[in-house]
């Protein structure tokens, strides 16, 4: 464990981001190895490690994922505030990605991946008590899909979801929760 600490230390790669990147590569592998295994405090320790190197390298969509990861972990670990702190960092990357997606064609299918770290963050929430803070990761999640359902608005209308029965297929955890706190 020692030889990957000094591997992925983001403190030594500061110089070489192809360096970084290796070891952003290796942290990634040796946390999901530990998560296989059930070694949740091994794989969270790792995978903050690999969500600090891709932000070091600018890579966004590595660095959600990575944080969502440690969630996911946490959550594992029985630790409701430790993983959503991790959501939360993850949700601040993926604001910060569909803010600078102004283009129709990137922000197509954006929120698709991601629906399922915003219903994580609320069902958090709601075990630590944030009734509130829930309910705007809610409404975040619905903002988020909106604006994908926006962008598509050009698509041929035959491949965007329009019935009732296909909406309710993909209904969330979250919109169960909205309505049982109403």
């Amino acid at each position: 464990m020692n030889a990957l600490d000094g591997l992925t230390s983001a403190s030594s790669y500061r110089s070489s981001e192809a360096a970084a990147s290796i070891a952003l590569v290796v942290a990634l592998i040796a946390a999901d190895t530990f998560r296989h295994n059930a070694r949740y405090a091994e794989a969270a320790r790792l995978y903050r490690r690999a969500a600090g190197l891709a932000a070091q390298v600018d890579a966004p969509q590595i660095e959600w994922r990575a944080w969502g990861a440690v969630g996911e972990t946490c959550d594992a670990l029985d630790d409701a505030s430790a993983a959503f702190d991790a959501y939360r960092k993850a949700m601040n990357v993926i604001d910060a990605l569909w803010f600078a997606l102004l283009e129709e064609d990137k922000l197509r299918g954006f929120f698709q991946d991601k629906a399922h770290l915003y219903e994580r963050a609320a069902l958090n929430c709601l075990r630590l008590g944030y009734h509130a803070l829930a309910l705007e990761c809610n409404e975040k999640a619905k903002t988020r899909y909106l604006g994908d359902l926006i962008a598509r608005r050009q698509k041929d209308p035959n491949t965007v979801p329009v019935s009732y029965t296909h909406l309710r297929a993909h209904e969330t955890v979250l919109d169960l929760v909205c309505r049982l706190l109403l």
